[in-house]
């Protein structure tokens, strides 16, 4: 497996404050209804435009409470503003004030073992996970990969429904996610993921149990895995706090960006990975392209007893690439060495100090192949190196 240690962006990127609020729904009309009726009205819409249950909140009572905070001769827009955050308290109504964590409790991670993830930003991430989210992980898995339970717990919050996600700000808050809480008050969130989570919120589930597939919804540059653990410090807002992984290990470990983690992957047959008929790529031989330019791979399958097949096109045969800030591969396995769109806007908009040096000048290319029905499992990385024209000839 290919391990890269060359700092890089993860799948999200630093708004300002304004950028990273989520987009409500517009404010209702304005009418000769009372204030707190309108805001009632107002909450419902909420609900709806997020994809929460009509039944999480308490319309009325929020409704109310805003208004119990009047100042005289306010305008409307106030009114709202209040009851707004009034929602944000609501959010996170199922957790207590000031948990403790559990520091001697060890973390799985939160995918199957069979198959290795690239942690695409982690602890103190040099773009989003800062402050509050310091203490999260990106695990980059394509979408429709499942995603496990990390700690016992009981499904506090589950948001369902989006299908788009990108880095506009009007993706904040419109992913699909699944709350945890734990016995020590702390909860996890798994965030970013495919529309049709099965468990239901109130349910117990236990460290493995599946709780989801992964996906690409609401402010994402990539198909990826956010994972933290949080504590509500105040009654509006919850912070990330640090764990370790390991099951089984007092020591434990905090995985490390840009490095794959899951074990070694499944695998009962042989993939080679060529640019057609070449040597093998790998880390001694790695794809070399060109910013903007294009290969396609080659791929043949060994299995014992059996002569190598071609399965470049196979419907067993699926490429993902990782690092999307640097380059895209398609279900033909069609190489281009640039950033998804958003990815390249978002880079655009960085401040020049903010922008992650050398990330635009390699990148990661994995291969699975999987047949189940003959028993067929196989895995390849295969790393690419960019000329982005600054590499001296």
């Amino acid at each position: 497996m290919l391990v890269a240690t060359i700092a890089i962006a993860g799948f999200g990127i630093r708004a300002s404050a304004t950028e990273y609020r989520a987009v409500p729904p517009p404010l209702p009309a304005a009418s000769g209804d009372p204030i707190e009726v309108q805001g009632e009205r107002w909450v419902a819409a909420w609900a709806k435009h997020f994809h929460d249950p009509p039944d999480r909140f308490d319309a009325k009572a929020l409704a109310l409470a805003a208004k119990a905070g009047a100042q005289p001769h306010e305008s409307r827009e106030a009114y709202f503003e209040r009851l707004a955050r009034e929602l944000g308290i609501a959010q996170y109504a199922f957790a207590p004030i000031g948990a403790m964590h559990d520091d001697a409790t060890r973390y799985r991670l939160p995918f199957p073992l069979d198959s290795p993830r690239m942690l695409a930003q982690g602890e103190n991430g040099t773009i989003t996970h800062q402050g509050r989210e310091a203490f999260t992980f990106d695990f980059a898995m394509p979408v429709g990969s499942p995603v496990l339970a990390a700690r016992d717990g009981t499904v506090a919050r589950v948001r369902d429904g989006f299908t788009e996600g990108g880095l506009d700000a009007k993706y904040v808050m419109r992913a699909n996610d699944v709350v945890v809480l734990h016995t020590d008050g702390t909860f996890a969130i798994y965030t970013h993921l495919s529309k049709g989570i099965p468990v239901r919120e109130g349910q117990v589930v236990k460290q493995g149990d599946e709780l989801a597939r992964s996906g690409n919804t609401g402010l994402t540059a990539g198909p990826h895995l956010h994972f933290g653990v949080y504590k509500r410090d105040v009654s509006a807002s919850a912070i990330s706090v640090p764990i370790r992984f390991g099951v089984g290990s007092p020591k434990g470990f905090v995985p490390q960006q840009n490095q794959f983690y899951g074990g070694k992957p499944k695998q009962t047959v042989g993939l080679v990975v060529t640019t057609g008929g070449g040597a093998a790529l790998s880390e001694q031989n790695p794809l070399r392209l060109v910013k903007g330019g294009k290969a396609s791979l080659a791929v043949s399958m060994s299995a014992p007893g059996a002569l190598p097949e071609d399965v470049t096109r196979a419907a067993a045969t699926r490429y993902f690439a990782p690092t999307g800030w640097s380059l895209v591969v398609d279900a033909a396995g069609e190489v281009i060495a640039s950033p998804t769109p958003d990815y390249a806007a978002a880079i655009a908009k960085l401040d020049p100090a903010s922008s992650p040096p050398g990330s635009t000048k390699w990148g990661v290319v994995v291969v699975n192949y999987e047949d189940a029905a003959k028993g067929r499992f196989g895995f390849a990385s295969v790393p690419v190196l960019i000329d982005d024209g600054s590499t001296p000839r």
